[in-house]
């Protein structure tokens, strides 16, 4: 898969720049827990990759339901819900690693 980068991007660079970092962050974290578990094969086809992602989504220590308490739908999930709602201790682990 291609790396994104700031350049792709039109815009507000600085607000992007942030936004791609997070997104980054998030995925970095996910792809790094994938490996640990040993849920993230070679040459990952569509099916999975959605397998590597429900086993280490517990990563972002997100709970089966949402602030409100309605049940988390993950398909839906965006990098702006979780990065507000992500215990504090979850970003600090993943920055130490």
């Amino acid at each position: 898969m291609e790396q994104l980068d700031v350049s792709y991007i039109k815009g507000k660079k600085k607000r992007y720049s942030k936004n791609l970092e997070e997104v980054q962050f998030l995925f970095s974290m996910l792809d790094k827990e994938a490996r640990l578990l040993g849920v993230h094969p070679e040459n990952a086809t569509r099916q999975d990759t959605i397998k590597s992602f429900y086993k280490a989504k517990a990563i972002w220590g997100l709970g089966d339901t949402t602030p409100t308490g309605k049940k988390q739908n993950y398909a839906k999930i965006t990098w702006g819900t979780i990065m507000p709602i992500m215990p504090k201790e979850k970003k600090k682990r993943c920055l130490l690693d």
